[in-house]
């Protein structure tokens, strides 16, 4: 079909019928709003939040606490490609399981011997310095090892004990980051779970060392959980927790816990919540933080003993993101078909900076399955108070996916670029309809 120009003299010229409305039977089939010059208007709502969403319910109170944007890209960029197969737009929940353990000691407490629960054979342990640098040997002729299982006598092990040995220079080869002075080895099947008392002579008795202890056979696993990745300033982290074998979970008879900083120079406590059986810690609202600083920590130290006497002991770590509330979607959204898809969406800002939105659009094939068909990104900077970001998925990868409306977009996050801070992101965010 051609389609002729029509100035706007003559379209004066003739009168108020050449104004008047173009039905839809009236346009020739393929063709779109956009095809004929016009803008079709499409109504965009909002998905309900799920677990693992997140955003700020109001913005920072005090702009000059946060710190300044490093942005030097000033112009606006906007692009999107093509998408056969969409990544996984669905947020999984943190969470992580642990057959581990920690021990710090000095020379003197290894020369006396320590105390290691073991829950099962084949405990892989390693002895390195706290001090990456530290000028000691753990020469495997000075260690002393004994069992106790929960009911019987303790028995001193042999070198028959050990299956495998390597010093540091080897695991390092290993390709593991662990200190030159490092000593592990791996336990025998013959040697049952118990008690484990491990001795290390001829280290220098103030020499600061730590023991790492685990048991990839143990059926024993500790768990910690979080709701979200990302949390802001003055926000209350709360962290599931527990120890089972895959069937069912063991009352904890101890728990200790601690959210410590990206610098590792800051902890903040975490207390044991009765009512929800969580820990609960706060973060607190004048937090120094910045993107480029790193992830938080939160940290738990879990205990308990098993029906037939075994202790089972688990060390656990989840990092996660702090950023200040600095942005926020306003919920107001313009859809539109023109040269394409165009999401034009409000932003609130409490401070100046260069912020980026992000997402994946779907359509819907004939027989009504949504498909992807682009991820689309933005970044601009936006002045403090309101603004925009538009989101577009151009005429010519919209047409080459033949896919149409009713639209979604999934996976929707927005980013401060300039101070590398996740503000918002939503898994299910937006459905566009005619």
């Amino acid at each position: 079909m051609k389609i002729t120009t029509i100035t706007l003299a003559a379209l004066v010229a003739a009168g108020p019928i050449a104004f008047a409305p173009v039905a839809a039977q009236d346009i020739e089939p393929g063709l779109s709003a956009a095809d004929i010059g016009f803008a079709e208007p499409l109504s965009a709502s909002w998905l309900a939040r799920q677990p693992g969403d997140f955003g700020a319910a109001k913005l920072v109170a005090d702009p000059a606490a946060v710190p300044a944007s490093e942005h030097t890209e000033s112009l606006p960029v906007q692009f999107a490609w093509p998408l056969n197969e969409a990544p996984a737009a669905t947020f999984d929940l943190p969470r992580v399981d642990s057959r581990q353990y920690w021990v710090d000691a000095t020379g003197g407490d290894l020369a006396k011997g320590i105390s290691l629960p073991l829950t099962a054979p084949g405990a892989v342990i390693r002895i390195s310095p706290l001090d990456a640098q530290a000028k000691v040997r753990i020469a495997p002729d000075h260690l002393s090892l004994a069992i106790a299982p929960p009911a019987g006598d303790e028995r001193t092990l042999d070198a028959g004990a050990l299956a495998h040995l390597a010093d540091g220079a080897a695991l390092k080869a290993a390709g593991m980051d662990v200190p030159e002075a490092s000593l592990a080895f791996q336990l025998a099947d013959s040697v049952p779970a118990g008690s484990l008392k491990l001795g290390v002579g001829a280290l220098p008795p103030g020499e600061r060392m730590v023991v790492h202890v685990f048991e990839p056979r143990s059926p024993w696993s500790g768990q910690l959980t979080l709701p979200a990745r990302d949390f802001f300033t003055g926000d209350t982290v709360s962290m599931g927790f527990g120890i089972g074998d895959g069937k069912s979970q063991l009352p904890v008879g101890s728990v200790q816990a601690v959210v410590t900083d990206p610098t590792a120079r800051r902890q903040f406590d975490v207390r044991l919540d009765p009512a929800s059986g969580t820990l609960v810690g706060d973060l607190p609202k004048d937090l120094d933080v910045t993107g480029r600083s790193g992830l938080f920590e939160a940290h738990a130290y879990l205990e308990t003993t098993t029906p037939d006497g075994l202790v089972v002991r688990r060390d656990l770590k989840i990092p996660f993101s702090v950023a200040p509330p600095l942005a926020r979607l306003d919920g107001s959204v313009k859809a539109e078909l023109n040269a394409g898809l165009t999401l034009d969406i409000g932003v609130e800002t409490a401070v100046a900076g260069r912020y980026q939105l992000n997402g994946l659009v779907f359509g819907t094939r004939a027989d009504g399955s949504l498909a992807p068909i682009a991820q689309a990104q933005v970044a601009a900077p936006l002045a403090a108070g309101s603004g925009r970001l538009q989101l577009k998925v151009d005429r010519a990868i919209l047409a080459a996916s033949g896919l149409d409306a009713p639209f979604e977009v999934r996976g929707l996050e927005l980013l401060d670029q300039g101070r590398m801070f996740r503000l918002q992101r939503q898994q299910d965010a937006l459905r566009i309809t005619r």
